[in-house]
């Protein structure tokens, strides 16, 4: 994913490649969850499930979803 600041006249390209779409779907996904000891948190966040510590934090979820969704 590439992000241009500044005044460049070439337009950025903001869309994610059928790869980067892949990893980001699997990364959400029941079955990387359930492989990698995670599980759902409150607000968004991805929990160990073992000793419910944050393994990512709140909103991340929500992130990647809307990535997925505008990108």
């Amino acid at each position: 994913m590439e992000f241009y600041e500044g005044g460049s006249s070439s337009s950025p390209n903001l869309k994610l490649t059928d790869l980067e779409r892949e990893a980001l779907e699997y990364l959400i996904s029941k079955e990387f969850m359930r492989r990698a000891g995670l599980e759902v948190g409150p607000n968004g966040s991805i929990l160990s499930s073992n000793d419910k510590d944050n393994f990512l934090p709140v909103a991340t979820l929500d992130a990647v979803k809307k990535a997925l969704q505008y990108l």
